[in-house]
Formats: structure tokens, C-alpha cells, sequence
């Protein structure tokens, strides 16, 4: 499944680094239970052996309280659990069906009575909401959840947007924005987040729903064991099996003709989706090993319409089919009543022969639609082992892999750059991304005394490859006036360029560029073509308890990717020597939280800095091995843009060598020689309080600050005038920085951002037939352009500058005041089951442009200067409010025995309100201000859809 070559390197990598692997701390997909035992008087008992059972596996863990009475047993999976508690000369106590779950760190205390006889004494009670030991905020999704709440593509990762604290209106990819270093996915303790793109909707993995078992969203603050995230942290946990052969066979289907009209098209486009997914566990040696695995197919044929300004674009619907296939495996082992092994392995699929990214808004042509082909995997494996009193060392390694390759869909044509519209294909395609990434981490928790002490380290070893045609086929600039009237007879056969008359575009035409040379980046470094820098992480975590109603959680992580800002590249002009190496980024961490005496009320809060993981865009833009011809300024010709070098008149493109030895553009927008890791500094304060034994209410305030945040400046080669705030004319080439040079574009991280936000919850555990949760977040969101490169006094506004020189910024792109989400579970009764979902969301801000580089800045990127000589304010366009009501309706009818099939009916935007993903902001677009058409099933209108479910 994973390729011999890939399984062989793993081995090799565990071998050399299981030597010298450091001690860790529990890890945060860890269950943990702890607590103090004492008699009657309160006086502490040392030396109770605490026995947990876990109920589907059988498997067992044992502790023993130290000399302060308290006990800590780690390392324990999410489930239900039977507890006992026994010390020579007392009553044993047996606490059955406690449900424990992922990342949960759960204080029992018990009391125990003197006794003359053999005697057991049984108490109940769940396992408190309320977390008495930690500050780190967020929320879970458990396993009732997982499975019966409604969900539109039947994608789990959705299911984050439930979380206190989640800031996201999709999630179809990532739960945290757009953003690299934004969030972390870590499963089983694995991280598998996709590192090889700026961008955190590209290239994650994807898992079955059905192998999911729970998850818990870590949305700020989560301690020193995890790191490269500035925002969340999601820690999932996969199935695993049990003492019983069990699974499920699984179908579910949606058509158009359950679909209500689209809000855009005003009719209903073809559509059908299906599904099927089966499970398969059991035992191979009860109570001892145990296996589990999953198997999903998606044929999902759907029609790509198109509702551009210009009807002779709107071509009639295309169809294709999308697929994918989802698999894996788990093998569970109690070696031994100390040691446990976990071996897993996963793969996705998915091949999408047209990728909807922007699904052509008013801005885009159809030609400009690409292919995306992606695979992606893990093989890894656990073994944590207990090794003391309340001491757990865990060893951990794996492999984690991402395999992309995108392509336009139309024949090698130029990408035409005109005011508010582009024609062509992608100037960033064909594109192949191949990412391989090693790892290994062990974990030692101990508990001494007060203090809960967790030390670790990981070693990662990315290996990334990439073959990136940036700009081979030409970009034609052509924004010099707008759109002509007449562009739909330019381009009279929308996928056949040699029918474009692009000649006739020479008078708006400003400038031509294209690449040629070599493609494959990292040939250059290595003859593997490949690029080879190992990361480190060192943290270590006290969680000390300074009384019985206290507890401090100090801790301080580091984390060092050897030339992960690309230090090892040197660009002229613009990265003249290798630059420092970031070996100070330590990360201390704060918080505390304190219980009211009857431990039903906590009081949190803390402070802590947190830095992003590397990331590989940052070598790929910086290298430039992809050299751009010389840019050919607009010479006057008739047919300057389809013929920018003269060929016809005994010109010629020219060679690699050529452009090597003159001036050239450097297009892939290097990162700057100043960049600094980005950061960010969390702080919050909160109270979280527990009504019986099932409800709980939290509400915190939590303050993020964002620094050294990556900014595109697009063309950085142009100088300012310092009397007037504005550029020089780029066209005058003695007025560059750099004159011998054409666009350099570059990436910096120079920007900032302020985040204030309230979160609040409400959380309502499953009893008597119905469970519950609300989550309400106020917030607001600013950022600010930065100065431009190498500027060191005010500019226009427009051109950035907002982060210093007295600036201020403004409300960020991002921004959303109001967000609302509810979920419940009822029943079932009689086998019937009735779950929902409502989701609110307030207006969201949009970035704003005109549309066209009125000042002639070279392609600084967001340009908002207006032909009248105003300035399009910063993102000033917000949205409609969002409203979404999803249903599911669900009745278990039996078949004898443990078999049963479930019938099921999902209404997906029940009431069919007019959610909307994108609108056009560009103000040269005659499609301004308009709803655009977004897949994401996030933003559909009313969806039917019908399953079924048998189990056995």
C-alpha cells in the first residue's frame, strides 16, 4: 500500500534515531487519570493499587499512589473504563462504565473506609466535565457525536466547527484559515499536517469518517508537549478493535433531484454523489491483541457551471466524475500489563479532473480551470510503556506522506492579466508537489510528588520534491485600460488558444513575461532532486499542584528547522550571503487553573508565546531556479502580446543561458533575507462551572497577537518617492532598486495581527436520551499591511504601511463580529434517533481591490488605487449573515441478534437560506459585489440525503 522503498526508510529511520530519542511528555492524544487517595480522616494513603479495565479490549493499566497518596496512570486509549481501587485492611472500591476521552486529563479522588471483611463497595458517577488541572481551551467531539450528527459530505474534519473558540465558516480542508502554520493535525500522536504548500487547503490528508473514533479541538493555548501552530490544534484518535468481531456496511447517496435550485445558476444543476464504506474488527488473541480496518469509495459526478459578466464565457456545464478511495488498518497489542503496541496505516486517493478552487467567479475565464491529483498516507507506530510508579515513556515513529500533481486543462496558452478578468491557463501549472516526512518522538511523563513532569523531544525529516513550471507559457499583462467591449470575439472557442486573437489586446498591454530553464527546484541541491532539512522539538511541562485547589501549568517548548526560512539560499540581489540560523525560538507557557472548593467550578487563564512549524514554500519561492526572461515592456507594435519577442520580425525567445547571463524577473516571490519564524502570543482568563453531573458552562476571554506573519508584496524591485508616499513609474526602469533587474516579487513576514475574542459554551453529556452543546464566540479580527520592502517613511495609503509610522490597521479580511453553533442528539427511542445542526454566522469581511496597477507599481499585489484618483478602502466588503439548519433523521430496525441496519435521511440547509462563500470584490470586475457559486457543501442550497447502515 505505502511502497516497499517508503517502509524500508522508516525502519532505517527508526533504527538510527532510537538511540539517541529523547524523553517526552505524554503526549496530548493521551488520556490520563489522576487523582489522591486517602482514608476517612483525610489522611493520604500510599501504596492503593488502582486497576483501570478498559471495557471493549480488555486490556488493563495499573498504578500505584506515591507516598503523597496520589496516582497517576497515563497512556490510556478514549473508552469506558471499570475502575478499582484496593488496599490491604479497606473496603475495595469498583467504579464501572467511567468514559474517558481524547486529551482528557480526569481527577478522581477516592476515599477509603477501614474493614474487617473481604468487603467491596461500589460508587458511582461520571467522570467530571470540569478540568481541575489544566488552562488549555477548546473542546471535544466524542464518539456519539461522530457518528449521528448530520454532515454534508460525510467529511469529520466539519466537525471542528463545533469547538469553543473556532473561528472557521468551512472546513473542508483546514479549520483554521487559509494560512500555513495555522493548525495542526495530529492523529493517533502522529503529526500529518501537509507542510509542502503556503497554504493550509492544500494537500491535507483526509480519513474515513467510519475510522474516526473522537477528537478533541485545542483552539488556543495548548501546552508545551505541542507546538508549530500560532492557532489550533486538532488531536484525533482512529478505531481500534475490540473483544467482539464487529462492522458495518455502509451507502449513501444524494442526486439533484433532491436538491433544491442553486442560489447563482437559478436552477438545479446535475449533480449525484455516492458513497459506501465498510468496517471490519475483532480480536485476534482476547483481551490481549486486536485489529481493525476500513475501506471508503466516493463517485461523485457533478456538472461545473459558469456565470461570469460575459455570456458568451458562460459555456454550457462540463461534467466529470471525482474520486476517491479511503483505507487503512490498526493493530492493537498488550505486550505485557505495562506495555502496549499500536501499529497503523492509511492512505487517500482523490482524483478531481477539473479542481474546483475558485469555481470561476466573475473575475475568471474557463480556461483557467486546472486538475488536481492527490495521495496521501502514514505508516506509524506506538509503544507506550509504563515503567514505574505514575511513570509512562512512550515511543513513537512514522512515516507521513503527500503526493499532489496539478495541471491546466486547456492546451499551453499565456495567463492574460486584464483589469477585474483573467484568461489562460494557471500561471503556476504544471505543478508536482511530493512531500515524505519521517519522523520520531518518545514521551516520558512522572509524576514526583506535586509536580506532573513531562519532558520531550521529536526529530521530523521532511522530504520534499518539486517540479514547478511557474509562468513557462507566458503572462501577458494587459491592464492598461478596461476590459474591451468586444473580448468575447477575442476569444471565440474557449478552449482552444489558437482561435484567441491575443494580438488585438496590444494596445492595453503593458508587459510580457515567461520562464524558461529548469523546473525540477531542488535538482540544484542534491542529485536526488530532492531537499533534505531535519526539524527538532525539545519541550518540558510541570503541571504542579500547589494545593488542593490549584494548579500551575509552566512549561516551555523548542522547536529549530535547520535553514527552514531558506538561510541556506542565496538570491541576488536580493539575498546576497546565507543569513542566521533561528536557534532562539523558545516558546515559555503559563497557566493555571483553580477550583472553588467544591471542585465544581474552575477558574483559567494564562499566557504563552507559540511559533509555526517550517513550512516548504519557503525554499521553493527562494530558490528561483526557474529563471523568468527579462520583462518586454509594450514596444509599440500591433501585435506586441501575442508576439512580445518579435519572432516574426527575426526575434527569438531567449535561451536559459541567455537570461542567466542578463537581467531578469525573479517571479517566484523569494522570501526575505529579514524573516523571523512567525509567532503568536495567546493570553486568556475564564471560568468553567459543572451543574450535576451531566451540564457544564464556560465562557473565556482570549486575546492572540500575531507576529512576523507572512505577507505577499508582489513586485518589491520598485523605489518610493519620498515627498510623495508614491512609487516611481516601474516603467522607468532607472528609477528601480534594482535597474538592471524586472519584478521581483517577494514574500515577507512583516505582518501583524490582533485578534479579541469571547468564548463562550454550553455542554449538555449524553443521559436520558439526549445530548447537547452550544458555543458562542464575539470577536474582532484586525491586521495591517506592512511597509514595502526596503521603505522606511510613510506611503500612500494604499501601499501599505499600516504597521508603523503612526499607522493603525484595520479590520482584517477575516473578520467575523458573531458566531453560533448548536448540536443535539435525541433519543433513540424505539430505535429512532433525531440529531441537527444550526449554524450562524455574522457578516464576514472580504478583501477589496480596483483591479488594475494604476500607479504602475509593477504587480504589487492588491492594488486599490481607483482611475479617479480615490482609494478603495481595506477590506471593506462584508457578506450576508450565514444560516444553516442540517437534520438527521434515523431508525434502527432489528435483524436478529447484534444484526441491525439503520435507516437514514439527512436535509442538509433544511430551511434553503442563501448561504454565500464568495462574492466578487474587485471593482473593476463588472460582476462587483455579486454572490459567487462555492462548492463547499458549507454554502449549498437544500441537499436530501439517503443512507443506510447495517451492522453486525
Amino acid at each position: 500500500m505505502f511502497g516497499t522503498t517508503k517502509f524500508r526508510a522508516l525502519l532505517v529511520t527508526l533504527a538510527l534515531c532510537a538511540p539517541v530519542a529523547l524523553p517526552e511528555l505524554a503526549t496530548a492524544q493521551e488520556v490520563a487519570l489522576t487523582g489522591r487517595v486517602t482514608d476517612s480522616t483525610e489522611a493520604v494513603l500510599p501504596g492503593v493499587s488502582v486497576t483501570v479495565l478498559h471495557l471493549d479490549s480488555g486490556n488493563t493499566f495499573v498504578g500505584v499512589t506515591d507516598t503523597t497518596g496520589d496516582y497517576r496512570i497515563g497512556a490510556l486509549r478514549p473508552g469506558a473504563y471499570k475502575l478499582t481501587v484496593e488496599l490491604a485492611g479497606f473496603s475495595t472500591l469498583t467504579r464501572d462504565q467511567l468514559e474517558l476521552q481524547v486529551g482528557q486529563r480526569a481527577v478522581m479522588n477516592f476515599v477509603l473506609t477501614l474493614s474487617s471483611l473481604n468487603e467491596s463497595v461500589t460508587v458511582t458517577g461520571l467522570a467530571p466535565l470540569v478540568d481541575t488541572s489544566q488552562s488549555k481551551l477548546g473542546g471535544n467531539v466524542d464518539t456519539r457525536q461522530m457518528q449521528a450528527l448530520p454532515l454534508n459530505g460525510r467529511n469529520w474534519m466539519q466537525l471542528t466547527l463545533l469547538a469553543p473558540g473556532s473561528r472557521a465558516n468551512e472546513a473542508s480542508e483546514s479549520p483554521a484559515g487559509t494560512l500555513a502554520g495555522g493548525f495542526q493535525l495530529n492523529v493517533d500522536g502522529q503529526q500529518v499536517t501537509g507542510t509542502q504548500s503556503y497554504s493550509n487547503t492544500v494537500g491535507q490528508p483526509r480519513f474515513s469518517r467510519d475510522a474516526m473514533e473522537q477528537f478533541e479541538v485545542v483552539t488556543s493555548r495548548f501546552d508545551a508537549t505541542q507546538g508549530r501552530s500560532i492557532g489550533i490544534q486538532v488531536n484525533a484518535v482512529t478505531k481500534s478493535g475490540t473483544n467482539m468481531y464487529r462492522g458495518t456496511v455502509a451507502g449513501y447517496m444524494r442526486d439533484d433531484k433532491l436538491n433544491a435550485e442553486d442560489f447563482i445558476l437559478k436552477r438545479t444543476p446535475k449533480y449525484s454523489n455516492q458513497q459506501f464504506s465498510t468496517t471490519f474488527g475483532g480480536p485476534l488473541v482476547k483481551d490481549k491483541a486486536h485489529f481493525f480496518g476500513y475501506y471508503e469509495g466516493e463517485r461523485e459526478p457533478q456538472s461545473i457551471t459558469f456565470s461570469g459578466p460575459y455570456p458568451a464565457f458562460n459555456i454550457p456545464d462540463l461534467s466529470v466524475t471525482k474520486i476517491q478511495h479511503l483505507a487503512g488498518a490498526r493493530y492493537d497489542q498488550q505486550v505485557s500489563p505495562n506495555t502496549h503496541l499500536m501499529v497503523r496505516g492509511n492512505m487517500w486517493k482523490n482524483d478531481e479532473p477539473i479542481q474546483n478552487i475558485s469555481l470561476l467567479s466573475g473575475t475568471q475565464h474557463p480556461s483557467t480551470l486546472n486538475s488536481r491529483y492527490t495521495r496521501t498516507g502514514q505508516v506509524f507506530a506506538s509503544l507506550p510503556t509504563t515503567i514505574g510508579n505514575g511513570t509512562v515513556n512512550e515511543l513513537k515513529g512514522g512515516l507521513s506522506y503527500l503526493h499532489m500533481d496539478q495541471d491546466g486543462i486547456v492546451p499551453p496558452s499565456p495567463t492574460i492579466l486584464l483589469r477585474g478578468y483573467t484568461i489562460g491557463r494557471p500561471s503556476s501549472q504544471p505543478l508536482r508537489e511530493h512531500q515524505d516526512t519521517y519522523s520520531i518522538r518518545d514521551d516520558l511523563t512522572m509524576l514526583r510528588g506535586h509536580h506532573e513532569l513531562k519532558l520531550g523531544g521529536e526529530f521530523l525529516l521532511p522530504v520534499n520534491e518539486l517540479f514547478w513550471a511557474n509562468s513557462t507559457y507566458g503572462v501577458v499583462t494587459a491592464d492598461l485600460g478596461p476590459v474591451p467591449a468586444n473580448i468575447q470575439d477575442l476569444f471565440p472557442v474557449w478552449n482552444d488558444p489558437t482561435t484567441w486573437n491575443i494580438g488585438a489586446l496590444s494596445p492595453i498591454t503593458r508587459r510580457y513575461a515567461q520562464s524558461v530553464g529548469t523546473f525540477d527546484v531542488y535538482c540544484g541541491q542534491s542529485p536526488s532532486c530532492t531537499r533534505k532539512k531535519p526539524q527538532y522539538g525539545l519541550w518540558a511541562q510541570d503541571n504542579w499542584r500547589v494545593g488542593s485547589d490549584l494548579t500551575v501549568n509552566l512549561g516551555i517548548r523548542w522547536d529549530f528547522a535547520l535553514d527552514g526560512l531558506a538561510q541556506d539560499i542565496v538570491l541576488l540581489p536580493i539575498r546576497p550571503e546565507h543569513t542566521q540560523q533561528r536557534w532562539k525560538d523558545f516558546g515559555p507557557r503559563l497557566g493555571f487553573a483553580y477550583s472553588l472548593p467544591d471542585k465544581k467550578t474552575v477558574i483559567r487563564g494564562g499566557t504563552g508565546i507559540y511559533y509555526t512549524g517550517t513550512v516548504d514554500h519557503n525554499q521553493q519561492f527562494s530558490i528561483n531556479l526557474v529563471a523568468a526572461v527579462p520583462s518586454r515592456a509594450n514596444d509599440g507594435r500591433a501585435n506586441f502580446a501575442a508576439d512580445p519577442f518579435n519572432v516574426a520580425g527575426g526575434g527569438h525567445v531567449p535561451t536559459y543561458e541567455e537570461v542567466l547571463a542578463g537581467p531578469r524577473d525573479i517571479i517566484s516571490q523569494p522570501l526575505d533575507p529579514g524573516a523571523k519564524t512567525p509567532r503568536s502570543y495567546q493570553t486568556s482568563i475564564g471560568v468553567q462551572r459543572q451543574f450535576g453531573e451531566t451540564m457544564s458552562v464556560q465562557a473565556d476571554y482570549v486575546s492572540v497577537l500575531g507576529r512576523n506573519q507572512e505577507y505577499s508584496r508582489g513586485n518589491s524591485n520598485v523605489a518610493f518617492n519620498p515627498a510623495t508616499g508614491v512609487n516611481y513609474p516601474f516603467t522607468n526602469a532607472s528609477t528601480r532598486l534594482y535597474p538592471t533587474y524586472g519584478t521581483i516579487g517577494m514574500r515577507s513576514m512583516a505582518g501583524s495581527s490582533t485578534l479579541h475574542s469571547l468564548q463562550t459554551a454550553f455542554t449538555k453529556r449524553s443521559s436520558n436520551h439526549w445530548q447537547a452543546s452550544a458555543t458562542y464566540t464575539l470577536s474582532t479580527f484586525e491586521t495591517c499591511d506592512p511597509l514595502p520592502w526596503q521603505v522606511t517613511f510613510a506611503v500612500a495609503p494604499d501601499l501599505g504601511g499600516q504597521c508603523g509610522l503612526g499607522g493603525s490597521g484595520s479590520y482584517d479580511a477575516a473578520d467575523q463580529r458573531h458566531r453560533a453553533v448548536f448540536n443535539g442528539i435525541l433519543g433513540p427511542f424505539r430505535g429512532l434517533q433525531v440529531s441537527g445542526l444550526y449554524f450562524f454566522g455574522s457578516g464576514y469581511r472580504y478583501l477589496t481591490t480596483y483591479g488594475g496597477d494604476l500607479r504602475d507599481t509593477g504587480g504589487m499585489v492588491n492594488p486599490r488605487l481607483r482611475p479617479n484618483g480615490t482609494i478603495v478602502p481595506r477590506n471593506n466588503f462584508v457578506g450576508n449573515p450565514l444560516h444553516r439548519v442540517d437534520l438527521r433523521l434515523q431508525q434502527q430496525i432489528p435483524l436478529g441478534g447484534r444484526l441491525h441496519v439503520d435507516a437514514i435521511a439527512e436535509v442538509f440547509n433544511a430551511f434553503n437560506h442563501e448561504n454565500y462563500g464568495a462574492y466578487v470584490t474587485n471593482e473593476a470586475s463588472a460582476s462587483y459585489g455579486q454572490p459567487q457559486r462555492v462548492l463547499n457543501v458549507e454554502y449549498q442550497p437544500r441537499m436530501v440525503q439517503f443512507g443506510f447502515r447495517l451492522q453486525f
